[in-house]
């Protein structure tokens, strides 16, 4: 073809002929598009050749391919040895912009969908110029990859063709076990540490050299110390070549063993295990969807369901603890089949997760928003997390399981302190702490007690408030529950913020901020420096006020509290207001 395009005579053998005319000209670009093909088909005579092209000093020469191993006879320039990354989100969007007019709200969901692939976005952007984009997020949710091909059989017209091209390679041939890496990977949003994919398939003869194949042929990435799929070719790989049975039991197997993890947070691990779970949260969370769609099936043993059923509990609590992700919903198809499978205790206890993340998303201050249409959302979400406790308890009491009956009365009193509903919030959180101390939970007799002592943290009641508090810190040191300690000095220190006791105030809230550093708690330490600014501000020291706020809305944004992220933003700009008027007097 390079022969025929030079206009070189047929006879002429074009490995000589189109060197030598390349050679004659003042300059040249020769540019090669796709050029694994030819490498798939004579690797070593045409690496040859572009070693000689390559050796001819006014010949630049520029190629495409998939992977990161380009032709190693040619000294590239250091731009052009990695490969390509995936677009951005923004650039995403100006690619979707330049191919169509088509654009909604749900436009940057559909292209977090895509992953920056810009095939998928380029036949996505052009399927259907009159749909919107959530129209189109439900057709891909339909048909997934096959959707980004009905106008075309060729690698540039159907993601599903292209993403074939390559797994029918000759460097995915003569590398049989890539494959189970590539549908492990189809499983896990995140993809995987190169050191762990060993551990996660055991089973594996040189996993990390099978992953890197998958990098060489462009079906994964790799980002720093990790690997991983685009979503597009996810979820192709999980439709057309679902993981066998041997190596998925063992990846479930690892996951599930993760959410183990759980039960070290607040403790000296707890840091650690907390970074380490946020890491792999979505990863995790994908496992056990996979694995509850295929529990109804008869050959799945009891104690593989006993273990699916406590991993999804156990990433329950930390979705709660961390604020991290929805469990919810994951935790309601559970308890559906946990139902159909007349499990009542485990059923319940997903209900009663399903009402603390929830009441764990609502904040005090939404109950008083001043718009009706948002005090109707959230009062209808109080209720709804309320007919779930209700219903899990109910479900309790017809196992006689007294402890889960009074963790959902304790749940439900916080949702009542929540909606200022005092008085009811004091009844069934004592009632709930009465049954605690019947039973002796400690953990959850200290728990009741500083969520009545929060109660009391009012005008006129702060004396009593402050005595619950120091209780229930009291219990938690006994029992070595750290978080629970810094969360009760935190309560102290803003009940003296509250009566003009700025001093006090700041050396507690400093104190439960580094608490809540040595067990990892992120959420923790953006309230301490949120109050900690506040009281800095209200002593007029408005630099170091500013430094805290900011450090603090970095936190809160990160974990996805944007509504106390925006709140910091707020406070910093009324600070600044105030300084600004200041130099103006």
């Amino acid at each position: 073809m390079l022969a025929s395009i030079s206009r070189l005579q047929h006879d002429q053998n074009p490995r000589v002929s189109v060197p030598a005319y390349l050679a004659s000209l003042p300059c040249a670009l020769l540019t090669l598009d796709n050029l694994e093909t030819v490498l798939n088909s004579d690797s070593a005579n045409v690496e040859n050749w572009l070693g000689v092209i390559a050796q001819i000093s006014h010949v630049s020469l520029l190629i495409t391919m998939r992977g990161s191993t380009p032709p190693t006879t040619v000294r590239w320039t250091s731009i052009c040895r990695d490969p390509l990354s995936p677009l951005s989100l923004s650039a995403s969007r100006e690619t979707w912009m330049d191919l169509t007019s088509s654009e909604d709200k749900k436009l940057d969901a559909r292209l977090a969908m895509l992953d920056g692939l810009p095939l998928a976005i380029k036949l996505m952007a052009t399927l259907d110029h009159a749909a919107t984009p959530s129209e189109l997020i439900e057709m891909y949710n339909a048909e997934k990859t096959s959707l980004l091909g009905i106008d075309g059989d060729t690698r540039l017209k159907s993601l599903d063709v292209s993403i074939r091209l390559s797994l029918n390679s000759r460097t995915m041939a003569r590398n049989p076990q890539a494959m189970d890496v590539l549908s492990m990977l189809s499983l896990l949003p995140t993809g995987l540490l190169l050191s762990s994919i060993g551990d996660v398939v055991p089973s594996m003869d040189a996993p990390r050299a099978n992953a890197l194949v998958l990098v060489k042929t462009g079906l994964a990435i790799r980002e720093k110390d990790r690997i991983r799929c685009l979503a597009p070719i996810r979820e192709f790989v999980m439709r057309y070549h679902p993981l066998r049975p041997g190596p998925l039991a063992e990846g479930r197997g690892y996951f599930m063993r993760m959410t183990d993890e759980v039960e070290d947070i607040g403790t000296e691990k707890g840091r650690e295990v907390t970074a380490h779970l946020l890491t792999e949260f979505s990863n995790i969370t994908s496992i056990l969807w996979n694995f509850w769609g295929e529990r109804y099936q008869q050959w799945m043993l009891d104690v593989s369901k006993e273990s699916l059923t406590r991993a999804t509990q156990r990433l329950g609590d930390f979705s709660q603890f961390a604020f991290i992700g929805d469990c919810a919903e994951l935790l309601e198809y559970a308890c559906t089949q946990l139902e159909r499978e007349g499990d009542q205790g485990n059923a319940g206890m997903c209900l009663s997760l399903i009402g603390e993340i929830l009441s764990n998303q609502m904040e005090p201050e939404e109950a008083c928003s001043q718009r009706i249409g948002e005090i109707f959302r959230m009062q209808t979400k109080y209720e709804e997390t309320i007919g779930l406790l209700e219903e899990a308890r109910t479900e309790f009491r017809m196992i006689g399981d007294r402890l889960s009956i009074a963790q959902c009365t304790e749940s439900i009193g916080n949702i009542f302190r929540m909606q200022a509903k005092y008085e009811e919030a004091t009844e069934l959180l004592e009632e709930a702490r009465a049954e605690f101390q019947t039973i002796g939970s400690h953990l959850d007799i200290a728990q009741c007690t500083r969520s009545i002592g929060d109660l009391f943290r009012m005008p006129g009641k702060y004396e009593k408030g402050t005595g619950l508090l120091e209780e229930a810190r009291t219990q938690f040191r006994t029992i070595g529950d750290r978080r629970g300690v810094a969360q009760c000095t935190r309560s102290i220190g803003e009940i003296f913020f509250w009566q003009g006791e700025y001093e006090e105030a700041t050396g507690l809230l400093e104190e439960a901020r580094a608490g809540f550093r040595t067990i990892g708690d992120r959420v923790g330490i953006a309230h301490c420096a949120y109050n900690i600014g506040f009281v800095l501000h209200q002593q007029g020291k408005y630099a170091d006020a500013i430094a805290c706020l900011t450090g603090a809305r970095t936190d809160f944004g990160a974990v996805g509290a944007h509504r106390a992220a925006t709140e910091c933003t707020e406070t910093i700009d009324n600070i600044r207001s105030k300084i600004a008027r200041a130099r103006q007097q």
